[in-house]
């Protein structure tokens, strides 16, 4: 438990942690889920759909217990998006091949920062697919 003294700090450190005050960086922030389509949940896609849920039931070795679904239509879904992540990282790494031939420096420099970013979101992604493996595989054990 904390003391009152921690407590007092954790409020005045609460505060100054208030997120975007301007209304440009509200705007920034509104849209930081936005970056790139991976982020952002669209729509159901009914590709994606009937993939994560074959992906799943074989996950799951076609189990009734609703927490055994649960965490195998997570891992599914994850390792789905991380198959198109990749792709789309190949995409990306062709497109700034063929700038590096007909494009300009600065066509290139904007196009690596996609790179990182998709970077980025496959990291969490896979960190999210092994905690739902880890959680099936408790599942089971127990």
């Amino acid at each position: 438990m904390a003391s009152d003294r921690q407590q007092n700090a954790n409020r005045r450190n609460a505060q100054k942690s208030t997120g975007p005050r301007s209304a440009g960086g509200k705007a920034r922030a509104s849209k930081n889920a936005y970056r790139h389509g991976f982020a952002a949940r669209k729509g159901p896609d009914e590709i994606f759909a009937k993939q994560v849920g074959r992906l799943a039931r074989r996950l799951s070795r076609d189990s009734d217990n609703i927490m055994t679904l649960s965490y195998a239509m997570a891992a599914a879904e994850a390792e789905i998006t991380i198959a198109r992540l990749r792709q789309t990282k190949v995409e990306v790494i062709e497109k700034i091949t063929n700038a590096f031939y007909t494009g300009t420096p600065e066509t290139i420099r904007q196009m690596v920062p996609q790179l990182t970013v998709l970077d980025q979101y496959e990291k969490q992604t896979r960190s999210r697919r092994n905690r739902a493996l880890r959680q099936l595989i408790i599942d089971r054990i127990v």
